[in-house]
């Protein structure tokens, strides 16, 4: 008990600061504990900068940073790689009839179908607007393909809020030789844009 009061005595008093190395512990613990601060603050900011703040999706620049790497990683391994684009049907009739928040929960809605319809490693993501993108690793185009009808049926089986039925349209794509993240987008949104010309509610592979 002696030993412990001793302790305890020389812990209060200030002269233990600076001749016991109490103000060189003091400093190291609050620079420890502001450091940890710092990265848990920096790691939400990074979040919060490659997420979609409405469906909580990887937003745009997230996408075309993992798209950048996963296309780089297909080169350098001799993997497939493939992207879906795909788009909700008549969505401005949605917004027009039902208002912009009706609106807002079909965007929030396509999170949990995704989260359900894809794997876990596919990276879906808001790419603009009602046009959502989605990577697809070590996939081909007929798996690809495949997966798309899944996502497609899911979303047109769903029960959206107010009663909505929604449907989405697809396009998809796998990289080829001399590729890059623009053109191969770009063979998706062609894909696309040929699924709403020949009805919508479908899948097209470009």
């Amino acid at each position: 008990n002696q030993h412990v009061s001793i302790n305890m005595q020389t812990m209060i008093d200030p002269r233990w600061l600076v001749t016991g190395g109490g103000l060189a512990a003091i400093i190291a613990a609050l620079w420890g504990y502001w450091t940890y601060r710092l990265r848990k603050l920096n790691a939400a900011l990074l979040h919060l900068s490659n997420t979609d703040s409405l469906t909580g999706l990887a937003n745009r620049q997230k996408l075309s940073s993992c798209m950048a790497e996963a296309m780089i990683r297909s080169h350098q391994h001799s993997l497939p790689f493939s992207v879906m684009l795909f788009d909700l049907d008549n969505f401005k009739k949605v917004n027009d009839t039902f208002g912009h928040l009706a609106g807002d929960a079909v965007l929030q809605a396509l999170r949990f179908i995704a989260a359900k319809a894809l794997r876990p490693q596919d990276t879906p993501g808001r790419w603009g607007g009602e046009e959502f993108l989605v990577l697809l690793p070590d996939t081909a185009s007929d798996e690809a393909v495949a997966l798309a009808e899944k996502l497609r049926n899911s979303v047109d089986e769903y029960e959206f809020p107010d009663g909505l039925h929604c449907t989405i349209s697809i396009g998809v794509a796998q990289m080829l030789p001399g590729d890059t993240p623009v053109s191969l987008v770009h063979r998706a949104d062609t894909a696309l844009y040929r699924a709403k010309k020949e009805g919508k509610n479908r899948v097209v592979q470009g």
